[in-house]
C-alpha cells in the first residue's frame, strides 16, 4: 500500500464546502464503511423523527446523498441544532465525514461524543471504524490508538465478524511496523488463535506469514508455510466449504468464494515461483499447472509453467504455453516476454530457422506494440482512461461499486496495467477523483435549486406587479378625491348645524317623513279658498300638528345630534383607513423588503457556489492530472521494457541471421534487403 500524505487539497476543499454550506439554504455516498450499524446500534433511540430538520437529514442520508445530509446538518446547527435525538445526529455526521475521508474531523466528533455520552456498543463501533480508516490511510499509530480504546469482549458479543477483522488489521499493522526478523513473531502474537480454524482472516495471516519469511530470505520455511496453506485450502475446496463460512446473504457467499479462490491461486503461484528459484522444476511444474485457467494469476502462472517445462525439456508443453500467451490480445507485462522467450526456446531446441522467424516476428510485434503504446500515451486523457476502466458512466454516482475497504471495483476490461490498478496509490487517487465528482454532482443539484429559487422569486415579482397594477386601476375607479370632498362637505354642514342649533338638520327618518307630510298639508291648505267652510278648522288642526312636531324635534335634538356626530366619526375613521391604504398602495414598490432579502440571499448563494465551483474545478484538474500521471509513468515504464525486449530481439535476430548466413542456410535478397531460406537447407 502506498503511503498517503497529510490533509490533501481534496480534504481542504471538502472542509471549505461543508463550512460554506451552513450559509446556503439548499436542499446532499452512503457510508463506505457500513456505518448504518453505527447509526442503528442497540442504544434506545426515537423510532420517528421528532425534529423535522433531522427527518430531512435522514432522508438525504438514506437516499445516498451524503453531501446534502452534511449540509442540512450544518444548516440545522446554525438554527440552534437538532432537538429530541440526543447524540445520534452527531454519530451520523461523524460517519458521513468518515465516508468522505475526513478522518481528523470525524475523530474530533467521536472524541467529543465518547466523553461519557455513548453506550459501550456505540463507542466500540465509533473507534473501530475510525481505526479502520486510519489503517487504510497508513496512519498506523492513530489506528492502533483507536483500536486500543475498544472493549474487545463487548465487540465480540455484539459483532463477532468485526472482532475477527480487528484481529486481522492489528496483525497487518504489527507486521508492517516490525523489523524483518520480528515480522513472524508479530504475526504469531496477533491473537490469531482467537480466529476460527477455517476463517478467511486466518488464511490471510497465514499467507502474510509466508511472505514475511521471504523478507528474511528463509525460502525453505516459506515453502513449507505455503504448502500447509495450499493443503488446507485444497481440502476446503474439495469439501465444498468455501460457500459456507459467511452469512446467509448470497452476495457475501459469492465474495468469500472468490476471495478464497484468489488466495488459493495466488498461493500456488507464489509456491511455484519459489520452486523455480530453487531449481526444483518438477515441483514447480506440478504446482503451477494447478492454477485455475480463469484466475487473474493464470497468465503469470502460465509463463512460469513454460519456464519449468522448458527446464524439464518438455519443450512441446513449453511451446504450447508460450503460444497460448502469444495469441492473446491483451498484452500485459508477462506477455511482453513471450515473443522473445518463444524464439529463444526454438534456438535452444536447435531450430535456428524457426528461431529466426520467431525473432523476426518478435521484432515486428515489439515495434507494433511500441508504436501503439506511444500513440495511446499521446492520446491519454481522463476520458480515455475512465473508458478503458469501464467506469466512465458511473464515476461520480452512487452506483459505482466499492469493496469493503472503499476501493473502486473496476469491471472486467481490456487494460494492460493490472499491477497499477491494484496499487493503493492508484486506488486512492481514483477514489479521490470519484469523490470530487460526487461533490460536483451535489453542487449541480445546489445550482438547480438556486435557479429554482430564482425562478420562484421572478414569478412572485411578476405576480406582485400584476396585482399592484390591478389594485391601482380599481382604486382609480373608486374616485377617492370625490369621496374625500363629500366627507368634508358632511363635516362642514354638521358643524354649521351645531353652531346654529339647527334642530331640523338632525331629524330622524321618521321625523323627516312627518315633516314632509306637514309640508304637503300646508301646501293643500294654501290652495283652499278663503270661504271654504272647513278651512279654519283645518288650519287649527295643522297648527296643533305643527306645534307637536316642533316639540318632538326639539325634544330629541340632543339625541339626534349625538347620533349624527357618531356616524360622522365612524365615517371619518373609515375614510382615514381608506386614505392610508390608498397612499400605501400608491407608494408600494415592485420589490418589498422581504423579497429583496430573498433576492440578496440567492445572489449571495450563487456567488459562494461559483467560488466553490472554481475551487472544485481546480481540485478536479489536479486530481485528474495526478491520476493520469500515474498511468503515464506506468506507460513509460512499459515502453522501456518493450524497448529492452525489442533491442534484445534485434540483437538475437542479427546473431542467428549471421550464423545461418555463414552456414549457407539463408541468403540475402538484394531486391528488398531481406533474407530468404536457401532451398533444401531448412
Amino acid at each position: 500500500m502506498g503511503a498517503v500524505s497529510g490533509k490533501s487539497n481534496l480534504n481542504l476543499l471538502k472542509q471549505t464546502i461543508f463550512t460554506q454550506s451552513r450559509h446556503i439554504v439548499l436542499g446532499f455516498s452512503l457510508l463506505v464503511l457500513s456505518l448504518d450499524s453505527l447509526a442503528l446500534s442497540e442504544t434506545e433511540k426515537p423510532t420517528r423523527a421528532q425534529d423535522l430538520n433531522y427527518g430531512a437529514v435522514l432522508y438525504e442520508y438514506h437516499q445516498g446523498n451524503a453531501f446534502e445530509a452534511l449540509s442540512l446538518l450544518n444548516v440545522a446547527k446554525e438554527k440552534g441544532g437538532i432537538k429530541g435525538h440526543g447524540d445520534h445526529p452527531d454519530l451520523v455526521e461523524g460517519g458521513l465525514l468518515l465516508s468522505y475521508g475526513m478522518t481528523q474531523e470525524a475523530k474530533a466528533i467521536f472524541e467529543n461524543l465518547l466523553k461519557d455520552k455513548l453506550s459501550i456498543s456505540d463507542q466500540n463501533l465509533a473507534w473501530f471504524y475510525l481505526g479502520k480508516v486510519f489503517y487504510l490511510e497508513q496512519n498506523h499509530p492513530e489506528s492502533l490508538d483507536s483500536f486500543a480504546k475498544i472493549d474487545i469482549s463487548v465487540l465480540s458479543n455484539n459483532d463477532q465478524e468485526k472482532s475477527y477483522e480487528l484481529i486481522y488489521i492489528k496483525s497487518q499493522i504489527a507486521a508492517l511496523t516490525s523489523a524483518v526478523d520480528n515480522k513472524i513473531s508479530a504475526l504469531e502474537n496477533s491473537s490469531i488463535n482467537a480466529l476460527p480454524p477455517k476463517h478467511i482472516y486466518r488464511y490471510y495471516i497465514h499467507y502474510n506469514q509466508a511472505v514475511s519469511l521471504l523478507d528474511g530470505s528463509n525460502n525453505e520455511a516459506a515453502i513449507a508455510s505455503l504448502q500447509k496453506l495450499i493443503s488446507a485450502l485444497s481440502l476446503e475446496r474439495q469439501a465444498g466449504q468455501w460457500r459456507n463460512q459467511t452469512s446467509e446473504n448470497t452476495n457475501d457467499r459469492v465474495d468469500l468464494a472468490m476471495e478464497l479462490k484468489a488466495l488459493y491461486n495466488q498461493s500456488l503461484l507464489s509456491l511455484g515461483q519459489l520452486y523455480l528459484q530453487n531449481s526444483q522444476n518438477e515441483l514447480a511444474f506440478d504446482t503451477l499447472k494447478q492454477v485455475d485457467k480463469d484466475s487473474v494469476f493464470s497468465d503469470q502462472a502460465l509463463f512460469a509453467y513454460a519456464i519449468s517445462a522448458s527446464n524439464l525439456e518438455r519443450h512441446d508443453l513449453a511451446l504450447s504455453a508460450l503460444n497460448t500467451l502469444n495469441s492473446q490480445t491483451l498484452f500485459n507485462p508477462w506477455q511482453q516476454q513471450t515473443p522473445y522467450a518463444l524464439a529463444y526456446l526454438y534456438e535452444q531446441l536447435k531450430e535456428p530457422i524457426l528461431a529466426l522467424e520467431a525473432y523476426r516476428a518478435a521484432v515486428a510485434q515489439y515495434e507494433t506494440l511500441q508504436t501503439k503504446l506511444a500513440q495511446e500515451k499521446q492520446a491519454l486523457s481522463e476520458d480515455v482512461l475512465l473508458e478503458a476502466l469501464n467506469i466512465k458512466a458511473s464515476l461520480g454516482s452512487e452506483d459505482l461499486e466499492k469493496d469493503a475497504y472503499g476501493r473502486i471495483r473496476t469491471p472486467k476490461q481490456k487494460f494492460s496495467f493490472a499491477k497499477l490498478l491494484t496499487s493503493e496509490a492508484f486506488q486512492r487517487q481514483l477514489s479521490e477523483l470519484h469523490e470530487l465528482y460526487l461533490i460536483k454532482n451535489s453542487m449541480h443539484r445546489w445550482e438547480r435549486q438556486l435557479d429554482s429559487f430564482e425562478d420562484m422569486l421572478s414569478t412572485r415579482l411578476l405576480s406582485r406587479q400584476q396585482k399592484l397594477k390591478a389594485t391601482k386601476a380599481e382604486l382609480a375607479l373608486k374616485e377617492v378625491d370625490l369621496w374625500t370632498d363629500k366627507e368634508q362637505l358632511f363635516k362642514t354642514r354638521i358643524e354649521t348645524a351645531i353652531n346654529n342649533d339647527d334642530v331640523y338638520f338632525y331629524m330622524t327618518e321618521e321625523q323627516i317623513a312627518y315633516f314632509n307630510r306637514l309640508q304637503k298639508a300646508q301646501e293643500r291648505l294654501a290652495t283652499l279658498p278663503d270661504d271654504h267652510k272647513k278651512k279654519v278648522a283645518y288650519q287649527q288642526s295643522f297648527a296643533r300638528a305643527k306645534a307637536y312636531f316642533d316639540w318632538w324635534v326639539a325634544d330629541e335634538f340632543s339625541i339626534n345630534r349625538w347620533r349624527t356626530q357618531k356616524q360622522l366619526k365612524a365615517l371619518q375613521a373609515e375614510m382615514s383607513v381608506f386614505r392610508k391604504q390608498y397612499q400605501l398602495l400608491d407608494a408600494e414598490q415592485d420589490l418589498d423588503t422581504a423579497h429583496l432579502n430573498f433576492v440578496e440571499r440567492v445572489n449571495s448563494g450563487k456567488e459562494r457556489l461559483n467560488s466553490l465551483s472554481d475551487s472544485l474545478e481546480e481540485s478536479l484538474e489536479t486530481s485528474s492530472k495526478d491520476l493520469i500521471g500515474q498511468v503515464d509513468a506506468a506507460m513509460n515504464q512499459q515502453l522501456e521494457e518493450i524497448g529492452r525486449y525489442l533491442l534484445a530481439s534485434r540483437e538475437a535476430l542479427a546473431r542467428v541471421s549471421d550464423s545461418l548466413l555463414v552456414e549457407g542456410k539463408i541468403r540475402y535478397n538484394n531486391s528488398d534487403a531481406e533474407t530468404e531460406i536457401v532451398e533444401g537447407e531448412q
